[in-house]
């Protein structure tokens, strides 16, 4: 219990003594913001050893041990005697009011994704189909007129293919 008792002093030390005068220091800008910084740890190093000295010494004692052996057993058992109410009260309840069960939204999810994924595709041919028609487009010269009526020439280089656009 000593051990206890010697690091509570330790961190009352450093958290509220040496750690509110280095900060004031710092305000003041007498001191270095290294110090603050070192006295921040210093606390910090002290609340976990007083922490975890307090724990062990609690957790020694035969007698808190069985206590909360005793304590998590019966939570556990609770929890279960929970579970098993929940899903007879719910099992029934949910198919009646008509709500959707957890594989169905699962589902659902599935199919949604999907759809975005087949308009993501539409969406990027269908806009493939309008950069072709604008290439297309700007490769014609101004219509003149023909024996059949007026149509516009393509503008190809030797090794393009012929292409051609519904209008």
């Amino acid at each position: 219990m000593t051990s206890v008792v010697d690091l509570a002093f330790k961190f009352i030390e450093a958290g509220w003594v040496e750690l509110p005068g280095a900060m004031m220091k710092r305000l003041t800008a007498a001191g270095a913001e290294q110090e603050t910084h070192e006295a921040g740890w210093k606390a910090y190093d002290a609340w976990v050893r007083l922490a975890d000295e307090a724990v062990n010494t609690l957790y020694a004692d035969r007698a808190f041990g069985e206590t909360m052996a005793r304590a998590f057993e019966t939570n556990l058992g609770f929890g279960r005697i929970a579970e098993t109410f929940a899903s007879a009260f719910f099992g029934n309840l949910w198919p009646a009011v008509g709500l959707p069960t957890a594989s169905e939204v699962h589902a659902l999810r599935g199919e949604l994704t999907g759809l975005r994924e087949e308009l993501r595709a539409k969406e990027k041919t269908e806009q493939d189909e309008r950069d072709r028609a604008s290439r297309i487009a700007s490769r014609t010269v101004p219509s003149r007129p023909s024996a059949n009526a007026f149509r516009p020439e393509l503008i190809r280089g030797a090794r393009e293919a012929k292409e051609s656009v519904a209008v």
